[in-house]
């Protein structure tokens, strides 16, 4: 009986081992091959710890090198200074030509004046300012940093203006100008640094260094009606509008236009129309007189930062596609389209008559449509117009509530023969009034266009007045 015991025993002994074991396998063996898995990734992670560490340690180190054999950073902004200085002007837009001839050079005051900045860009004279600089003004004068000026009336020194882009391109006949090379501001980016220049409150030569705070900024100022702006901490004041904004070679990236602050006063947060927009409108209006941009006659639904349709005006080439309301635009011209503003831009500076294609979603199809680009309207009447917002009016010295189209005249025109000029609102075509674009082109096709035109046209003294466009036989009969 000890003996058949003693065997029990033993044999519940080994059961009992070999499911201690077992569950030993079992629940161990996972445990022990996480922790050595666990193990092994915290020396991977702190190889790869080490290895980053390794490599900022790498890159500070070289970076110090560098900083070493790096010329130093104020020769560089005195030498970009130097580079430009002779290239910005002093604009004042004057209302009366004795401002210019009774005041002192020194003094500041604004009586009956604009003050602003300006940049030479071509040794023949031509000078790229801020449209709102000179808006309105029967005079304009021009000082350069050599102390030489030019006063002239504006239509003979004023080549063409480009409200929509709140630029305009003058020219002195003067000797021995130094131009500003064009830079691609495409190239910049955020942290680049920059130099504004020009004519704060009447401080000539001022110049303030900064970066690139931003790029592609949009409908922050109602300033003009297509926007792409630079951003910059660089000082910008009353009185540098029209002035350069130049990168560390002295080139012109920008045209220094707007700034954000409730004083009126700089804030650290200034805008640049991009030197690539302005070199479109000067070339434009050298080339051309007028500026000749791409359109296709849609607007935008205002439902979304998105570009969808939200109207399309008839008979036009939006029209003859068959674009359609409610219809989102994701490309033009093999470009992507980030928003309506964006579209806007890039429609505009499209050649007119160029087919291109547009890829559009339509109730969740993704469709593409060739698209023949028309000309943003201008008529045989001799000018181009654009919808007057509150803020333009507001500079351009209108009264509170004026609604109509802003005209852009165009050199030896029938309406400049009629008497028109760049900056007038027509607030009524025949006998349909105008208040916005499709309104302006309803009353356009109900009316001959060869023959004489009458239009109501809006001054800013509050007038308004009748105006005859001539007939084309009673133009060319002259």
């Amino acid at each position: 009986m000890t003996q058949e015991t003693s065997r029990v025993q033993r044999w519940t002994t080994l059961v009992f081992f070999a499911v201690l074991c077992a569950l030993l396998l079992t629940l161990g063996i996972p445990r022990v091959i996480y922790y050595f898995s666990y193990t092994a990734e915290l020396g991977r992670e702190r190889a790869r710890q080490e290895m980053r560490l390794e490599a900022l340690q790498q890159r500070a180190e070289m970076a110090r090198k560098q900083l070493g054999t790096f010329p130093d950073l104020s020769s560089g902004y005195r030498l970009v200074a130097e580079s430009v200085a002779a290239s910005v002007v002093h604009i004042n837009a004057l209302q009366e030509l004795q401002n210019a001839q009774a005041r002192p050079r020194s003094s500041r005051s604004r009586d009956g004046q604009s003050l602003g900045s300006g940049v030479i860009v071509d040794t023949r004279g031509f000078i790229l300012t801020n449209n709102h600089v000179i808006a309105g003004a029967p005079y304009i004068e021009v000082r350069l940093s050599d102390g030489r000026s030019v006063t002239q009336p504006r239509d003979e020194i004023l080549v063409g203006a480009d409200p929509m882009m709140d630029l305009a391109l003058l020219q002195i006949d003067l000797e021995s100008l130094v131009a500003v090379p064009f830079g691609n501001s495409d190239t910049m980016s955020v942290g680049d640094l920059v130099l504004a220049i020009g004519n704060p409150f009447a401080l000539d030569q001022t110049v303030t260094a900064g970066i690139v705070s931003a790029i592609g900024r949009r409908d922050v100022v109602d300033i003009a009606s297509y926007q792409n702006f630079i951003q910059t901490d660089a000082a910008i004041n009353v009185g540098n509008s029209g002035g350069p904004l130049v990168n560390m070679r002295g080139e012109l990236i920008g045209i220094n236009t707007a700034i954000v602050g409730q004083a009126g006063g700089n804030v650290g947060i200034g805008f640049a129309i991009p030197s690539n927009m302005a070199r479109f409108t000067f070339d434009q209006l050298l080339e051309k007189g007028r500026i000749v941009r791409g359109w296709l006659g849609v607007g935008w639904d205002g439902s979304s930062a998105d570009a969808v349709v939200g109207s399309v005006i008839e008979y036009s080439p939006a029209a003859d596609a068959g674009l359609r309301t409610a219809d989102r635009i994701l490309e033009f011209a093999d470009e992507l389209v980030g928003d309506w503003t964006d579209f806007r831009r890039i429609v505009a500076t499209t050649p007119v008559g160029k087919t291109v294609p547009i890829v559009i979603m339509r109730e969740s199809q993704r469709l593409t449509i060739m698209i023949k680009v028309g000309e943003y309207p201008t008529t045989e009447l001799g000018f181009q117009v654009m919808e007057l917002s509150e803020e333009l009016a507001a500079r351009l010295r209108y009264p509170p509530g004026t609604r109509g189209m802003l005209i852009q005249v165009f050199p030896r025109g029938r309406a400049e023969q009629a008497g028109l000029r760049t900056e007038d609102v027509v607030v009524q075509v025949g006998s349909d009034p105008v208040s916005d674009l499709a309104s302006y082109l309803r009353a356009i096709r109900q009316v001959d266009l060869s023959g004489s035109v009458s239009l109501k046209v809006r001054y800013r003294d509050g007038s308004v007045r009748d105006v005859t466009i001539p007939s084309e036989s009673e133009r060319s009969n002259e």
